[in-house]
């Protein structure tokens, strides 16, 4: 509500000392503009010869420039914080393709004040030859940085020298594996 009132107030503190129908054509059209596409509004300015930096750096200002500002943080915060939501990206980080699978329960731990932070991501490989294929592969040829454990489950552990860290467990009896990462 107080952006809606501050936004009216600017409209009629920008407003042209005399009205005439010309000059309420360029008002709108410059508002309309500065509303909906930012770049239009500056070059209006230019043209109609009223530009000055503090004009022109209105635009930035804008609703669509803020909004679209929001958008771009909001994405590559989701890029920094949530680095392995994607098949690819797992697969990537242990060097193995995982077979197709589908997420049981996702955890985001709460970051502390020295940035430590422990997400958890369960997930249940669906049953088929792509399943089969993988755990035949990871029984007889097992990749690097990968453990197989005496109870046919296979292990894989990374811990970072800038203190981060991925572990992967995959339980081949149950099917399920359980990724955790994070930061210490």
């Amino acid at each position: 509500m107080g952006g809606v009132l501050a936004f009216i107030i600017l409209l009629f503190w920008a407003r042209p000392e005399r009205w005439t129908f010309k000059s309420f054509c360029l008002w709108l059209a410059t508002w309309v503009s500065w509303g909906c596409c930012p770049p239009l509004y500056v070059w209006i300015e230019r043209r109609w010869q009223r530009a000055s930096w503090k004009r022109c750096s209105y635009a930035l200002l804008s609703p669509i420039s803020l909004i679209s500002l929001i958008y771009a943080c909001s994405f590559v915060s989701d890029i920094v914080n949530k680095p392995y939501r994607s098949r690819m990206g797992i697969s990537y980080k242990v060097g193995v393709g995982l077979p197709a699978y589908e997420v049981i329960d996702r955890t985001y731990g709460k970051k502390s004040f020295t940035l430590d932070y422990m997400d958890r991501i369960d997930i249940k490989f669906e049953p088929g030859r792509e399943t089969e294929r993988f755990y035949w592969w990871m029984k007889t040829n097992p990749p690097a940085h990968w453990s197989v454990s005496e109870d046919g489950g296979f292990y894989f552990n990374e811990i970072s020298e800038d203190g981060t860290f991925f572990t992967m467990r995959v339980d081949s009896q149950k099917g399920t594996a359980r990724i955790e990462y994070g930061a210490w």
